[in-house]
């Protein structure tokens, strides 16, 4: 079974060491491996023209829209696949509105100070995600509220541990259609050590990478983020193909919201390159605050309004925005449960405060399905092709909404462009 991350994170959110200013280093050695050996970098989808020439050094040709992409035929470029599962994306049972929220300072004005470059990448064995530009590369992304660890059955947030969720997850992510997602970004995630059963003694998240390993035939790796009351008891992770991406640097977490239960609502977030060291990315993952939880600040304490999850849009926003200051030329990618009041079919469909923030800067593709029983579209892969303009052409195919596996929420995935 793949190792669960080895990075380190201190309590601040960033690994520990030394490196670059603000207490950001770097992180454990990858090899970039860049052997082009006749290989032909191939994905074939349904809305793309893939021509390849299968020769020494020889060229992938890929017609996108208006775009055409030509690349090194190295081995482990373009990955991925996304077509919409068959039929059953009926709706399931209402989206849950469960968890946590804390008020963050704002960080924008660190911004406006100077980050130092990163490190000279010419010594062996020290990852640099600031790779030389270059045609896109194409990697699948998946979003997923797994709810309550995907411990249970049909919707279920107690009772007998089946990790039937998970498992049918799992399944799913080795559909053709789905094909070989890079990175999964999931919420509702946990540290929480299951008592018995055949998963006794392992925490949620480690079963959540066995369960993916053993259905799909595949290696993951997997970083866990906490969150929850006092800081603790819930929380995200990422997944990744350690075969197709390698992590460059854990951000470690922001918190967003306190609650008046003491929840601390966070975002996490980490840097990764492609195994061919030609692509780098960031992919971030976490919650707006759900429903109307009750948010505190000091001694005054409100139901969470429009507004307040506008602010943490925004706060989400700004901390990317500094943490990847070190790499201006790197894509960023955001799977988040929005928890923002959107509506399947209403229109303007897109309305909400929280949405609109998000999409100054990020964009979400042109898909207006829900993914709750309830008609609301909560979940979301947000994408930005680097620290310039917003662009609004990164999605190569989709995204794609899943069909119901258990949870109260739907999967999305699709196949997006890195810079």
């Amino acid at each position: 079974m793949a190792r669960a991350s080895s990075l380190a994170r201190d309590t601040n959110g960033v690994v520990d060491g030394g490196g670059r200013a603000r207490g950001v280093a770097w992180a454990s050695p990858i090899v970039a491996m860049r052997a082009c050996r006749g290989g032909v970098l191939g994905v074939a989808r349904a809305s793309l023209s893939v021509a390849t020439r299968a020769c020494r050094g020889g060229v992938l040709g890929v017609a996108w829209a208006s775009l055409i992409v030509a690349t090194e035929a190295c081995s482990g470029g373009v990955l991925g696949a996304g077509e919409p599962l068959a039929a059953g994306a009926d709706a399931g049972p209402a989206d849950r509105e469960d968890s946590p929220a804390d008020a963050a300072d704002s960080i924008t004005e660190q911004l406006d100070s100077a980050i130092p470059a990163a490190p000279d990448s010419g010594d062996a064995g020290e990852a640099s995600a600031q790779v030389d530009a270059g045609p896109p590369g194409v990697i699948t992304v998946v979003q997923s509220n797994i709810e309550c660890g995907g411990k249970y059955a049909d919707h279920a947030c107690s009772g007998e541990v089946t990790y039937d969720t998970a498992t049918r997850f799992a399944d799913l992510m080795d559909a053709d259609s789905v094909g070989d997602p890079a990175v999964i970004g999931m919420e509702e995630v946990s540290d929480s050590i299951n008592d018995d059963g055949p998963w006794a003694g392992m925490t949620n998240h480690e079963t959540l990478l066995q369960i993916l390993e053993e259905e799909t035939g595949r290696d993951y790796e997997v970083e866990f983020f906490e969150q929850g009351v006092d800081g603790a008891g819930s929380g995200h992770a990422i997944f990744w193909r350690p075969t197709l991406v390698a992590p460059a640097e854990n951000f470690g977490t922001h918190d967003i919201e306190r609650l008046a239960n003491r929840y601390i609502v966070r975002f996490a977030g980490m840097l990764f390159t492609t195994v061919d060291g030609a692509h780098s990315f960031g992919i971030f993952v976490g919650k707006i605050v759900w429903g109307t939880a009750e948010i505190q600040d000091g001694d005054e304490v409100w139901p969470a309004t429009p507004e307040d999850k506008e602010r943490e849009a925004r706060d989400v926003r700004a901390w990317i925005d500094l943490v990847m200051a070190p790499y201006p030329d790197a894509t960023r990618i955001i799977t988040t449960d929005l928890n923002a009041a959107d509506r399947e079919l209403e229109a303007p469909f897109y309305t909400s405060p929280a949405y609109l923030a998000m999409a100054e800067e990020y964009d979400a593709g042109e898909t207006t399905f829900a993914t709750t029983a309830s008609g609301e579209r909560l979940d979301y892969i947000w994408w930005d092709w680097d620290s310039g303009e917003r662009r609004t052409d990164g999605f190569v195919e989709g995204p794609r909404r899943s069909m119901d596996f258990g949870s109260d929420h739907r999967f999305v995935w699709a196949d997006v462009l890195v810079r």
